[in-house]
């Protein structure tokens, strides 16, 4: 039997990936890292402040990933661990004159995967930056495991977590996220990161025409996550790049045909997308109202809607961190520190 497979018995069974240990998910290739832990991210929304990828693949295997694109994907059922990123860490801030003031999880991997070893390293890596006043910004569609939100708990003021999810309805999930966790596990990190009150949003990326941007799936999305806390959704548009064909092969029930649609509104690329890339993405007309259309159906909800500008630069100039930079920006104005962070004019 095939992942995809079991993926469908255990999401009936209320049992996902996610709340197994993914040993036999993947094959562990764990290596040392040669170059620096914290790296500026190519995203120009981010581009001032640093990163960590603890991880090199996902076990998730998201049909609309396009991290499978860049040479250092290792391939699906592999990932590739960098088991020495805390001691290096632990150096390299050592050696800095000034310690940055924010450093995000992850640009190119997922933070929370459920192995131990990996778990393991990542806590102590992430308990490593707040313990020296840097706050970290999050963004994951795992469990997040109670140990790590009970150390984001003591440290709140400089946490901050994005939780992915652009469905509530899990079989819509589980055909383009086969081994992802569930909607109802998602569900459960606003209710938990809430009661602990730690900063988040949900992050709604990528959202996928005529599959996940109907007037209906959107409501749904917005009804549970603001019933749960969420203030904040940030969204964008899928897009597609050389090397990432798996959106392509995404079919529902007849209803629905990535191919067929993608024929019809694919009709436009952003040159230079994080400095070099070339992607192609939905007719520009038809996202900016479809994005009117969210934040509208986002004011009945309670909800501010935000859009990812690196995204849809001939869209909007938004940036899909906006609100949590900007919290980052006032508690370290206001607590004496020096300024880091600039809104995007």
């Amino acid at each position: 039997m095939d992942y995809s497979s079991i993926n469908s018995v255990a999401t009936n069974l209320g049992v996902t990936f996610a709340n197994l240990k993914c040993y036999d998910m993947f094959e562990l290739i764990e290596t040392i890292r040669k170059t620096n832990v914290l790296r500026h991210p190519a995203l120009p929304c981010l581009g001032r402040h640093y990163t960590i990828n603890l991880l090199s693949g996902c076990p998730y295997e998201c049909r609309y990933c396009y991290t499978q694109s860049f040479a250092s994907h290792p391939g699906w059922g592999k990932i590739v661990f960098y088991y020495n990123t805390f001691d290096s860490l632990k150096k390299e801030i050592g050696r800095m004159r000034s310690r940055p003031r924010l450093v995000y999880f992850s640009t190119a991997c997922e933070p929370f995967v459920a192995h131990d070893a990996i778990l393991e390293q990542l806590y102590r890596v992430m308990e490593l930056l707040l313990g020296h006043s840097i706050s970290i910004l999050i963004s994951s569609k795992s469990r997040i495991p109670a140990r790590f939100v009970d150390l984001f708990g003591r440290y709140r003021e400089q946490v901050f977590v994005q939780v992915g999810l652009t469905t509530v309805e899990d079989r819509i999930r589980a055909l383009i996220e086969p081994k992802a966790p569930s909607v109802g596990e998602r569900l459960e990190n606003l209710a938990a990161l809430r009661e602990n009150e730690i900063p988040f949003e949900v992050r709604a990326d990528p959202i996928i025409p005529e599959l996940t941007d109907t007037v209906e799936n959107v409501r749904g999305l917005f009804a549970a996550v603001a019933e749960r806390g969420a203030k904040g959704v940030v969204m964008s548009y899928v897009f597609v790049r050389n090397g990432n064909s798996s959106p392509l092969s995404l079919v529902r029930d007849g209803r629905f045909s990535f191919l067929d649609m993608a024929s019809r509104l694919f009709t436009q690329t952003i040159n230079n997308y994080c400095g070099d890339g070339i992607i192609r993405v939905a007719d520009g007309e038809y996202r900016k109202n479809k994005y009117r259309e969210f934040q509208g159906i986002g004011k009945e909800y309670g909800l501010s809607v935000e859009l990812c500008g690196c995204k849809n630069s001939d869209v909007t100039e938004q940036c899909c961190h906006r609100s949590i930079l900007a919290v980052v920006k006032e508690k370290n104005e206001s607590s004496g520190q020096l300024r880091f962070w600039e809104e995007k004019k």
